[in-house]
């Protein structure tokens, strides 16, 4: 569909990091979201800040940017991995593998590694890197 574009939380121990990549464009639906070049202003104080706007955005970006934001607020996998009682916590956790989360699977037979004191990046190439300015 247009404006769902497939992303990714990978979890790096090594170098402390969370990371949510978005997929650039690859299918027609993406070319669709990249097309969906009309501009839409956006006056929310939470996402502006205390600047004065007007802001604007592209609205293919933008709309799938928010149905990214909207799965990780449902599915709470950065509140998981970035919480006091993360379910995880002994020292095997910070081996040189990844953690990867999907949005269907979860992180699957994976335990939940313990984030608390890593930064959280956000990546993307071509449209992924468009939205993941928005993220």
């Amino acid at each position: 569909a247009v404006s769902v574009t497939p992303y990714g939380i990978f979890v790096d121990p090594v170098n402390a990091k969370v990371v949510v990549a978005v997929r650039g464009t690859m299918s027609i639906a993406d070319s669709f979201t990249d097309a969906c070049v009309e501009v839409r202003e956006i006056s929310a104080r939470e996402v502006t800040g205390p600047w004065e706007g007007p802001h604007y955005v592209h609205t293919g970006m933008w709309e799938a940017a928010t149905f990214i934001f909207d799965s990780l607020m449902a599915h709470k996998t950065l509140d998981m991995l970035f919480s006091e009682e993360a379910p995880l916590t002994n020292s095997e956790t910070r081996s040189s593998d990844f953690w990867k989360w999907t949005e269907h699977g979860g992180f699957g037979e994976q335990p939940v590694p313990d984030c608390r004191n890593f930064d959280l990046l956000v990546v993307g190439h071509s449209l992924g890197a468009g939205i993941a300015q928005y993220l």
